[in-house]
């Protein structure tokens, strides 16, 4: 079976890796890396798969799919051969199954579990069942010596993307959450090059989760643990508490929204109670705001239920024993409080309190890759 995984690898001039959260489980991220060093193809990940290989990695395209951006999207649609590695081929990555992928000629799908591959799009994949860190090893092994140059294909994909760039927009003046990650980026990497802390993002479900997956760069060894397919609002923190106890020595942001965190607010005691030095960043848009885009883009602008106003999130910091609370409204002070926040050892809650906004790209549900949405 491999040998014919690469054959098709020999044969094909616009490959591209589909890494999925198997890759994570399997603790086969170097695997990857080894991979990619022999088949310098381009790479997308699915959300949970955001930490198969580092962000800054040469061919990480980023997150394909319903919120990934356009050269994600753009790669799958025009590849002519697919490599899964750990992904389930889900909705939200497909969107109409019978378009995903139309030029591949063969969509090579290596998964622990043969339900998986017989789940989706069956009668197009070549199956490789087994261990990751098994298949993935000894695909390596069979590639050494190998002699594949991609460099055309990745010209094109650059030219892409600088043609379709992020769909975000800075609003001078305006808290946004897209520009708070990317100073949290920046906070982040200047304090791990001194601290070498390992990092552990946790994210709760909606607009800010798929802002999470677009902007926040990971480091070799940091992990991104989030809900994808169940969606299950109120995870976030509890995955937080869990990763801290686990790795007392990380450091642990959860990444939430005032929906998801009506449903886990209780956790905020426990995180006092043990004094776990959990960073809580609080996006506060005033309700669900990734349904209430849906409800606008799909629903005739419904917005019974999702407007929420009535919550103050300091107070309740406070009242659940957080001693490190502050709510910001403006770009100005970010800098500063994170990086008060991530210098010490104790509980914090910060409130970034942002207009409502669509996230964006959008690939409407069932829909394909000529119908995204990249603009308001």
């Amino acid at each position: 079976m491999l040998d014919e995984v690469i054959a098709q690898l020999q044969q094909a001039k616009r490959p591209v890796v589909l890494a999925g959260y198997g890759v994570v489980l399997a603790g086969a991220q170097p695997l990857l890396e080894q991979f990619l060093r022999l088949v310098p193809c381009p790479l997308v990940h699915t959300l949970p798969g955001k930490a198969a290989v580092p962000t800054a990695h040469p061919c990480n395209y980023g997150m394909l799919g319903m919120h990934g951006f356009y050269v994600a999207n753009w790669l799958v649609h025009h590849a002519d051969l697919i490599l899964s590695f750990g992904a389930r081929f889900d909705d939200r990555i497909t969107g109409d199954p019978k378009q995903f992928a139309p030029h591949a000629r063969q969509l090579i799908h290596f998964d622990i579990d043969p339900a998986q591959i017989r789940k989706v799009l069956p009668e197009r994949k070549l199956a490789v069942v087994g261990h990751l860190r098994h298949t993935l090893a000894a695909l390596c092994q069979r590639l050494q010596g190998s002699k594949l140059d991609f460099a055309a294909w990745h010209a094109e994909a650059a030219a892409v993307a600088q043609a379709h760039p992020s769909t975000y927009v800075r609003r001078p003046g305006q808290l946004q959450v897209q520009h708070v990650l990317e100073v949290l980026n920046t906070v982040v990497e200047q304090h791990t090059a001194q601290s070498g802390q390992p990092v552990v993002y946790t994210t709760e479900v909606g607009d800010h989760q798929m802002w999470a997956a677009q902007y926040l760069r990971l480091a070799p060894g940091w992990q991104f643990l989030t809900s994808s397919g169940q969606g299950a609002m109120g995870s976030g923190l509890p995955m937080a508490i869990g990763a801290q106890l686990a790795c007392p020595e990380a450091l642990v942001i959860c990444l939430a929204g005032d929906g998801s965190l009506r449903f886990s607010e209780a956790e905020l005691e426990t995180i006092s109670e043990y004094g776990l030095p959990v960073k809580v960043l609080a996006v506060n848009n005033e309700g669900y705001g990734i349904v209430r885009m849906w409800n606008h883009r799909f629903y005739q602008g419904r917005e019974t239920g999702v407007i929420k106003r009535r919550k103050d999130w300091t107070l309740l910091a406070r009242s659940s024993g957080f001693a490190h609370v502050d709510r910001l409204t403006a770009p100005g002070a970010v800098p500063a409080v994170l990086t008060r926040m991530v210098a010490h050892r104790e509980p914090h809650f910060v409130e970034l309190v942002t207009p409502y906004e669509e996230c964006l790209p959008l690939m409407p549900p069932g829909k394909t890759f000529h119908d995204i949405i990249e603009a308001p």
